[in-house]
């Protein structure tokens, strides 16, 4: 019992986070349903996969929309997250950013699947993000990168 909690503690999960911009510069963030904080498009990495195809199958999923371009990397991270049950997660992150087209400024928020992880988006400035709190914390911390790029 106490080896399966150690190896529960050193578990890392590696995923992507991408900030959305549209034609105007503004940037998307989801609400979500089950913290009601608000975040960049992210989630898990498969086996298999590419960070650049996790960004894309990830915006796809989340939104529907497709890139203009493949999402530019602009951090890796190591971060820690807390559990429910407190303890530790470690996360490797890419952290990238890419366009989407103009033509379709709506995310849809229900994935194919049918499971609905966001209820609310919004498109703001980057003088907006500025004041913004996003969640997790490294998508708080490399915002800063976005605002003075």
């Amino acid at each position: 019992m106490k080896k399966e909690l150690s190896k529960q503690k050193n578990k890392v999960i590696t995923a992507v986070m991408v900030f959305v911009f549209d034609n105007e510069n503004n940037i998307l963030l989801l609400n979500r349903i089950d913290n009601n904080n608000w975040e960049p498009v992210k989630g898990g990495i498969n086996p298999g996969e590419t960070w650049q195809e996790a960004a894309i199958r990830e915006l796809n999923e989340e939104t529907g929309f497709n890139p203009k371009n493949s999402p530019e990397l602009i951090v890796t991270v190591d971060d820690e997250l807390d559990t429910k049950q407190g303890e530790k997660t470690k996360i490797r992150g890419y952290v990238s950013y890419c366009h989407i087209d103009g033509v379709r400024s709506i995310p849809r928020l229900e994935e194919e699947n049918g499971e609905k992880e966001h209820r609310a988006y919004r498109w703001i400035t980057k003088e907006d993000l500025k004041k913004e709190k996003i969640y997790p914390p490294a998508a708080d911390k490399q915002k800063w990168i976005l605002i003075n790029d």
